[in-house]
């Protein structure tokens, strides 16, 4: 038996039923993303028609299969393997208990997805009221690889652990006053910056590319380009000429809107 589709046809419990319900030996890959937008890659093993192990990246198990059981949108294929797998790989996860996690990881996405701000907010870190702060081992590690400005997405990529767990101490956090969300600054990156100088330096040589970037640098806020733009329209016109400048002007556009 091979089976194969995706996740809006089939729930993850109705696929792992038909695996349990034939005894089937073989692997279940699924290729999905996070609510929150994060792709993912989920391998799951099977013996017997029992679940043998569950990877995701560098979560196993239970941690794995929570990974899994956020996700809605994605594609899955099982593949059928007659071969037994070598012990050391499985770390077996009864059917009773890969259900019950399964519920609860959803349970717990749905409530913090509705307690923690959109994806376009960007945090920092901020000083509580309390004289003393106590912090677990988990609440450090998060703490440690959040920078300011980082969005809640940009954290959950760094992170090792699960996305319902990152969600979970990101909350704990804002709620003790140790991290706080405001909206996010959209920022002009490094590619977008350079297509842009590369098209000033095509009509205008290295004079051009020396005004341009007295004006734009990469990795400023977008609103600062959108106001620098009357100033360099006019000192780039005054090297190239109207014609010339409004293609620059025009590429500007598509960045500042």
């Amino acid at each position: 038996m091979e089976l194969r589709g995706t996740l809006r046809d089939f729930s993850l419990e109705a696929i792992l039923g038909l695996i349990r319900n034939g005894h089937k030996t073989g692997t279940l890959r699924l290729v999905v993303t996070t609510p929150v937008g994060m792709p993912r890659q989920v391998d799951l093993s099977f013996l017997g028609g029992e679940i043998a192990s569950v990877q995701s990246g560098s979560l196993r198990g239970l941690d794995a299969l929570r990974e899994a059981a956020i996700c809605v949108e994605g594609s899955f294929e099982f593949s059928v393997d007659s071969a037994r797998l070598p012990e050391v790989e499985t770390v077996p996860v009864a059917m009773e208990v890969a259900l019950a996690t399964i519920d609860e990881a959803r349970n717990k996405m749905k409530a913090l997805g509705a307690a923690l701000p959109a994806t376009g907010f960007a945090f920092s870190h901020a000083v509580p009221a309390d004289d003393t702060v106590h912090i677990s081992v988990e609440e450090f590690r998060l703490l440690a690889i959040t920078r300011d400005g980082m969005t809640l997405n940009d954290v959950i990529a760094t992170n090792t652990a699960p996305t319902v767990d990152s969600m979970r101490i990101f909350r704990q956090l804002m709620e003790r006053g140790l991290l706080v969300a405001s909206p996010a600054v959209a920022t002009v990156d490094q590619m977008a910056y350079a297509g842009v100088v590369s098209l000033a330096e095509h009509v205008g040589g290295q004079a051009g590319v020396a005004i341009f970037n007295q004006y734009f640098r990469p990795g400023t806020p977008v609103a600062e380009w959108t106001r620098a733009v009357p100033a360099f329209r006019s000192a780039f016109q005054a090297l190239v000429g109207a014609e010339k400048t409004s293609q620059v002007i025009a590429r500007l556009r598509e960045i500042t809107g």
